[in-house]
């Protein structure tokens, strides 16, 4: 059967709670990891992305899971540990891609870090571009801020910067006037 994802006690994953997109990306990741548990190797490359399949053939992935099913066993316990979303990835054509990862235990190995790489497919679909597991965590490269919310941040930033330079100078009335209306009630 396949292994059911958690989230970890000791280890807090990296947004607190997980936005819908991320969410979307956790049940794509979580759907290929449940096909790996299940032995269907060559299931999986119908699950890759439309821009992976041409870099590999039905016959390679099948036999590349296999090869770690032989190696590290079936995995025993899954962690989430990281969502990363990104605009673009270093190296790839323009898209949307996610990054997730997991902490694992196999059979035969424990403490390992399951990564996946997935981009948001032509059909709309979150698809699984890469997997790993290594040893050691992949680093995740930065990602690049969405103007649209530096933006924001910056004039939030602003706005309180001149709230407190009012107070500051001992302009209460003018602070109140410019505060929120939630601080005025």
């Amino acid at each position: 059967g396949s292994v059911p994802a958690k989230l970890p006690v000791d280890e807090p994953v990296v947004a607190p709670v997980l936005d819908a997109t991320q969410r979307e990306v956790v049940k794509a990741a979580e759907a290929y990891l449940a096909v790996i548990d299940e032995g269907k190797f060559g299931s999986l490359w119908n699950m890759v992305s439309s821009w992976a399949k041409p870099q590999v053939t039905r016959e390679q992935v099948s036999q590349t899971y296999q090869k770690l099913r032989d190696t590290f066993g079936k995995a025993t316990q899954r962690t989430l540990h990281r969502v990363q979303l990104y605009d673009e990835f270093p190296g790839l054509p323009k898209g949307r891609y996610a990054l997730v990862q997991y902490k694992t235990d196999c059979e035969r190995q424990i403490g390992l870090w399951e990564s996946q790489l997935l981009n948001l497919d032509t059909d709309g679909q979150w698809r699984v571009n890469t997997y790993a597991i290594t040893l050691e965590p992949m680093p995740f490269p930065e990602a690049k801020p969405d103007p649209a919310i530096e933006q924001k941040k910056q004039a939030a930033l602003t706005a309180a910067q001149e709230w407190l330079t009012l107070v500051d100078a001992g302009k209460y009335a003018e602070s109140w006037q410019t505060s929120a209306k939630i601080n005025r009630d």
